[in-house]
Order: C-alpha cells, then sequence, then structure tokens
C-alpha cells in the first residue's frame, strides 16, 4: 500500500523540474557558451592579424608606388603605437 501511494505522488510531481535537471541544463547552457566565447576569442585574434598583414601589404604597394612616381627612395616606418 506504500508503494502505491509513493507512485501517486511521483505523478503529481511530475510536471515540474527537480533541482537536478536545473542545474545539469544550466551546466551544459554554460558550458556551450564558454566554447563559443572561446571560438570567438580565436575568431577574433584571427582577424586582428589578418588585418595587420593587410596593412603591410597596403603600405608596401603605396610605398612602391610612391619610389616609383618620385623616383626617390621610400621609407615605411611601423611603431607599436601606429595604428
Amino acid at each position: 500500500m506504500r508503494l502505491i501511494k509513493m507512485a501517486k505522488l511521483d505523478k503529481s510531481n511530475s510536471k515540474g523540474f527537480t533541482l537536478l535537471e536545473a542545474l545539469i541544463t544550466l551546466f551544459i547552457v554554460c558550458l556551450l557558451a564558454t566554447v563559443g566565447s572561446l571560438q570567438l576569442k580565436e575568431y577574433r585574434t584571427q582577424l586582428v592579424f589578418y588585418a595587420a598583414i593587410e596593412k603591410f601589404r597596403n603600405s608596401f604597394e603605396r610605398a612602391s608606388r610612391m619610389a616609383v612616381l618620385k623616383n626617390q627612395n621610400v621609407c615605411i616606418d611601423y611603431s607599436e603605437y601606429d595604428r
């Protein structure tokens, strides 16, 4: 008879989530968010790197054109603070 009462109790409480289920779900969501943010950070690093390469290439091409037009040597100066 006691088993029957427990079964009825489980049916009445089955409409919601248990604390354990909610914590597991929260953990999975946080884990996915962390993985996503790490991938975004890596993507941003790649973008910064490729932007620097593109900036150098454009500067080199511009300096090359200026050297030909002016028939002079041209120097490209990059510093840490040049943005």
